[in-house]
């Protein structure tokens, strides 16, 4: 069966306060999407901040937030950019799998999605301690 994109905006509709409801899937589907966005950001922040003179470019940033991450001297950064990079594929199947067979339990995965997002948010607390 093929994911109805509009469920999409059935979504957006429902996130600003309109009466319809979006299915299961849509809402699993955005929902490991903003998980990695929430990691994704708050790991490129932090890079940014600990190398103000050199922020990670627009162009490309999410392959090179990833990548200075696991190129990094440290394990626990290391860990992250594999954590992070996982959740993207994550990201990228919920983004654009048109058949909704693609993966068997959207839940599943959406529930793995935020575990391992919460995870990369704790781990950045440690890796890049406030000054």
């Amino acid at each position: 069966m093929t994911f109805d994109w509009s469920e999409y905006l059935i979504l957006a509709q429902h996130l600003m306060g309109a009466t319809a409801a979006p299915s299961d899937e849509a809402l699993q589907r955005c929902g490991i999407s903003r998980a990695y966005y929430a990691a994704f950001w708050k790991a490129r922040l932090a890079l940014d901040a600990e190398s103000p003179r050199n922020p990670i470019p627009n162009g490309g940033a999410h392959t090179q937030v990833i990548r200075v991450l696991q190129d990094s001297t440290r394990r626990d950064r290391r860990k992250i950019g594999i954590d992070l990079e996982r959740l993207k594929e994550q990201r990228i199947e919920a983004d654009y799998a048109a058949a909704s067979t693609s993966v068997a339990d959207w839940s599943k995965v959406a529930t793995s999605a935020t575990i391992t997002a919460n995870k990369i948010l704790q781990s950045l607390l440690r890796a890049f301690p406030s000054p």
